[in-house]
C-alpha cells in the first residue's frame, strides 16, 4: 500500500509540476514600491482591445500595484520605484522616462528580464542571477547585459554608469535583446558611451550631477536595496574572483546613496580622456553661457534691418519652466530708447509710463503687458495628456484644440519677433473630465477655443472656437489697396463662431505602440456686426439651416498614434460651404482676411450652385525620430478633391503641405565644424505653386522658419536664421498691395552664447 501511495504521490507531483511552473510564471510581475509626481502605467490584456491604465492623476496607481509583462511606464515628473517578482531586483525611473517591461523571468535561475527604455534614465540594482537567467536593458540603439550589479542607464545619450559589479554594453541588434559580438566591459567607477565606444572613469560628483534623482531610494526601496546587497553570498557569480559578473560590494546604508568601491582599473588618462573630479573653469563659463542664452546680431523686420541684443536666460524648476526674453532691437543706437523697435507700436520697456496720467487702468494694463512680454514662454507641467493641470503662456509655435477640426497647429508666433503675442494654452483634468482652453493673445485677443471632454481618457467632447474680429485686418488700410470683396467684409464686420462635437477612443497602448481613433463634426455660424449687403445684424443661422438642407459644415474621422519610431496621423475629411476642417490653421494670422471675404461671399450668394458642391480630402502626417533623436523629420499633406453639382470632379480646393526637420550636431559630426540645423515649412495651396503663375512658394499662405547654428568657440556660436513675415505699419497693421498681404523675407545673422541647439529642439 505504501508503495502504491508513493507511486500515486509521484504521479500527482508529475502532473502538478507543469501547473506549478505555469503558476510560477504567471506570478512574474513588477510591483510598485514607491512613486510621486506624474506617473502612468498601461498595458493591453491578451484578447482585449481596451488598455488597462494606472495613473497617479486619478488615483488608480498605488503602492503595491502589480504590473505585468507588456506594461509601458511613463514618468513625466517625479519618479517611480519597482521591484521584480520573483527576481527581487530593484529599478528606479527618473523624470521624463519611458520604459516597457518586455519580459520577466519566473525565477532567479532561468528566464529573461528584458526592458526597453525609449527615453530617459533608469537605475537598476539587480539581484544575483544563476543558471540561464539574464537581465538586459536596451534603448533604441544600445543594450546593457548584467548579472548582479548596480548601474544607471541613460537612453537619451546611450551611456551606462556602473556603481557596482560588471556591465557589458554595446550596440543593440535589431528590435530584440540579442547581444553584439563586440562590447565594452564596464567595471565599478567606470562609464561607457556608445557614440564613440568610449570607456572612462567618473567621480561621485559627476554621478550625482547626471543621475541626482536616482542616487537615493524611498524607505521601502532602501530596504530592498539593502536586502539585495546583504543577501547575495559572496557575490562572485560567474565572474569568479577579481570582480567578475555578479560582483556587488555596495555598503551604502540609510539613504541609499552609492559609495564607490576601490577597484584596480585603468585611470582616465590611460583610457585617453582625463576626467577631473572638479569642474574646470571652462565648464563653469560654458554653463553660464548656456543659461544666459544671449543673442547679438541683426534681424529683418517689416523690410527694415535692425541690430539686436537679446538676453534669454532659461529656468527649470521641475514642472515650472520657461525662458525670459529681454530684447533691445534698434536701428542705429542701442543706447537710445527712442531708436528701439516697438512691436505693434507698443513700447515694451515703458511699463505704463507712456499712458495718460491718471488713467490707472491703462497704466496697469500696459505695465502688466510689458512684464509678461519679458517672458518668451512660461510653462507649468510636462504633458497635457498626463498632468492634471498644464498651462503654457507666451510664444506658442503650435496650438491645437482637440483633434484639430477647428484649431489645428495654429502658431501665434508666425511673425515673431515683429509681432509678439502672449498666447494661453491650458488643460485641466478633474472629476473624469478634461477641459482645454486657449487664447491666441491675452493682451490683444481675437482667437478663442474651448473643449470639454467627458471622460479623462476616452469619451465624448463638445468644443467651440471663435474669431470675433477677422475684419480688422482691413482696418486702416488704404482703400486703393483693397478689393471690392475686402471692402464688403470690412463694411459688414463678420465674426466666426464654430461649434463642434467629437469622439475620442484610445484602442491600443502596449510596448510604446499607440493608436487612438476619433471622429469630429463641426460647423460655422457667422455673426454680422453691421447690417449691409442685404444681411441683417446678428447670427446668420441660414448659413447652416438652408432651404436645401444642412450646409456649411465638416466632418472628419481617422486615427493617430505611434508605431516603432513613427508618429502618425491619417484621416478622411468631408466639408461644404465656407467651412473647412482646420479652420484656424498654422498661417491663420495671415489668411484670416481671406476667411472673412469667403464667409461674406457665401452669405450673400448662399443659393449659388457652387456652394452645393462638397469636398472630400485625405490628410496624412508622419513624424520620425531617427538615429536616437539625432534627426527629427515630419511631413504631411492634405489631398482634397471637390464633387461638383453635375458630378464632375474639381481639384481647386485648398490643399496643405507641411515639412519640418531638425538635425542635431551629433548627426552632423562628419562636418569639420560643430553644427545643428532646423527648418519648418507650412503652406496652404501648395499644389498651385506648380500649376499657377500667380502663386509663389513663399506668400501669405506660407509659414517658413529655418536656422543653422555653427560653433566657432566653446559656448559661442554663429546662427543664420531665415523666414517670411507679413509686413506691417508702425501700428502693427498688415500692409496690403493689390488685395494681398505684402510678404517680406526675414534674415538674421547673430552671435549666440550657449549651445548649438536650434530653436526647434
Amino acid at each position: 500500500m505504501k508503495t502504491q501511495n508513493k507511486i500515486v504521490s509521484v504521479l500527482i507531483l508529475l502532473l502538478m509540476l507543469p501547473l506549478a511552473l505555469a503558476a510560477q510564471a504567471a506570478e512574474s510581475y513588477a510591483e510598485v514600491v514607491f512613486f510621486d509626481g506624474t506617473v502612468m502605467a498601461s498595458y493591453l490584456p491578451e484578447g482585449s482591445t481596451e488598455a488597462v491604465v494606472y495613473s497617479s492623476i486619478d488615483g488608480t496607481l498605488d503602492f503595491g500595484t502589480q504590473l505585468p509583462v507588456g506594461t509601458l511606464i511613463r514618468v513625466e515628473a517625479g519618479q517611480i520605484e519597482i521591484t521584480l517578482v520573483p527576481n527581487g531586483s530593484l529599478m528606479k525611473l527618473a523624470p521624463n522616462t519611458e520604459m516597457t517591461i518586455s519580459s520577466l523571468s519566473p525565477s532567479t535561475n532561468e528566464g529573461n528580464n528584458h526592458f526597453n527604455v525609449a527615453a530617459g534614465r533608469v537605475r537598476t540594482v539587480a539581484s544575483r542571477l544563476g543558471g540561464s537567467a539574464q537581465m538586459r536593458v536596451r534603448s533604441g540603439s544600445a543594450i546593457a547585459g548584467v548579472r548582479g550589479t548596480d548601474f544607471s542607464f541613460d537612453a537619451d545619450l546611450n551611456e551606462v554608469f556602473v556603481n557596482e559589479g560588471l556591465v557589458e554594453f554595446g550596440a543593440a541588434i535589431g528590435e530584440g535583446f540579442d547581444f553584439p559580438d563586440t562590447f565594452l566591459s564596464i567595471n565599478p567607477g567606470q562609464f561607457g558611451r556608445l557614440q564613440d565606444f568610449f570607456l572612462g572613469q567618473f567621480s561621485s560628483e559627476e554621478l550625482a550631477e547626471k543621475f541626482d534623482e536616482l542616487t537615493t531610494f524611498s524607505e521601502d526601496g532602501q530596504a530592498i536595496f539593502q536586502e539585495i546587497n546583504q543577501g547575495g553570498g559572496d557575490g562572485s557569480g560567474e565572474g569568479g574572483e577579481g570582480g567578475g559578473e555578479g560582483e556587488v560590494e555596495n555598503e551604502g546604508e540609510g539613504s541609499g546613496e552609492v559609495e564607490q568601491t576601490s577597484t584596480e582599473t585603468e585611470t582616465s588618462e590611460e583610457l585617453g580622456d582625463p576626467i577631473a573630479d572638479e569642474p574646470t573653469e571652462n565648464e563653469f563659463v560654458n554653463a553660464a553661457l548656456e543659461w544666459l542664452g544671449a543673442e547679438i546680431g541683426s534681424v529683418t523686420i517689416d523690410g527694415n534691418t535692425y541690430g539686436k541684443i537679446v538676453v534669454q536666460p532659461d529656468f527649470d524648476f521641475g514642472k515650472l519652466k520657461g525662458t525670459l526674453y529681454l530684447p533691445i532691437i534698434y536701428r542705429e543706437n542701442f543706447l537710445d530708447p527712442d531708436d528701439w523697435y516697438r512691436p505693434g507700436g507698443n513700447d515694451e520697456w515703458s511699463f505704463g509710463t507712456d499712458q495718460p496720467a491718471g488713467d490707472y487702468a491703462a497704466i496697469a494694463l500696459d505695465a502688466m503687458t510689458d512684464i509678461i512680454l519679458k517672458f518668451k514662454y512660461i510653462q507649468w507641467g510636462n504633458d497635457p495628456s498626463i498632468d492634471p493641470f498644464y498651462v503654457q503662456v507666451g510664444n506658442i509655435p503650435s496650438m491645437q484644440l482637440g483633434h484639430g477640426i477647428l484649431i489645428r497647429d495654429y502658431a501665434n508666433d508666425a511673425d515673431f519677433p515683429s509681432i509678439r503675442r502672449i498666447g494661453l494654452n491650458m488643460t485641466v483634468t478633474t472629476g473624469g473630465m478634461k477641459i482645454q482652453g486657449l487664447v491666441n493673445d491675452v493682451a490683444d485677443p481675437f482667437l478663442y477655443g474651448l473643449r470639454v471632454q467627458f471622460g479623462a481618457n476616452a469619451g465624448f467632447a463638445v468644443s467651440a472656437a471663435a474669431d470675433l474680429t477677422p475684419w480688422t485686418v482691413f482696418s486702416g488700410v488704404d482703400a486703393a489697396d483693397l478689393t471690392t470683396a475686402q471692402e464688403n467684409a470690412l463694411a459688414v464686420r463678420p465674426a466666426f463662431i464654430n461649434p463642434a462635437i467629437d469622439l475620442h477612443l484610445p484602442v491600443l497602448g502596449e510596448n510604446g505602440q499607440t493608436l487612438t481613433l476619433f471622429a469630429d463634426a463641426a460647423t460655422l455660424i457667422p455673426y454680422i456686426g453691421q447690417a449691409g449687403l442685404g444681411l441683417e445684424e446678428g447670427f446668420q443661422f441660414q448659413s447652416f439651416f438652408t432651404e436645401n438642407g444642412f450646409k456649411n459644415y465638416g466632418v472628419e474621422a481617422g486615427g493617430f498614434g505611434r508605431f516603432l519610431i513613427l508618429d502618425y496621423r491619417l484621416q478622411l475629411q468631408y466639408y461644404s460651404g465656407a467651412f473647412v476642417p482646420g479652420f484656424y490653421n498654422q498661417p491663420y494670422d495671415r489668411t484670416r482676411g481671406d476667411r472673412a471675404v469667403a464667409v461674406v461671399d457665401y452669405l450673400t450668394n448662399i443659393n449659388d450652385p457652387a456652394y452645393d458642391d462638397y469636398t472630400l480630402g485625405v490628410f496624412g502626417d508622419a513624424g520620425f525620430n531617427l538615429f536616437n533623436d539625432r534627426m527629427v523629420l515630419e511631413i504631411g499633406y492634405l489631398w482634397p478633391w471637390t464633387i461638383e453639382a453635375d458630378g464632375s470632379i474639381s481639384t481647386q480646393a485648398d490643399d496643405y503641405f507641411t515639412l519640418g526637420f531638425n538635425l542635431s550636431e551629433d548627426l552632423l559630426s562628419f562636418l569639420p565644424w560643430t553644427m545643428a540645423a532646423s527648418l519648418q515649412y507650412d503652406k496652404v495651396r501648395f499644389r498651385d505653386v506648380f500649376t499657377s503663375d500667380d502663386v509663389r512658394l513663399f506668400d501669405e499662405t506660407t509659414v517658413l522658419k529655418g536656422e543653422a547654428v555653427v560653433e566657432v568657440a566653446p559656448g559661442i556660436n554663429i546662427a543664420l536664421t531665415i523666414g517670411t513675415n507679413v509686413l506691417r505699419d508702425a501700428n502693427g497693421n498688415i500692409l496690403y498691395e493689390n488685395g494681398k498681404p505684402v510678404i517680406g523675407p526675414s534674415i538674421g545673422l547673430e552671435t549666440r552664447l550657449g549651445s548649438t541647439e536650434t530653436s526647434a529642439e
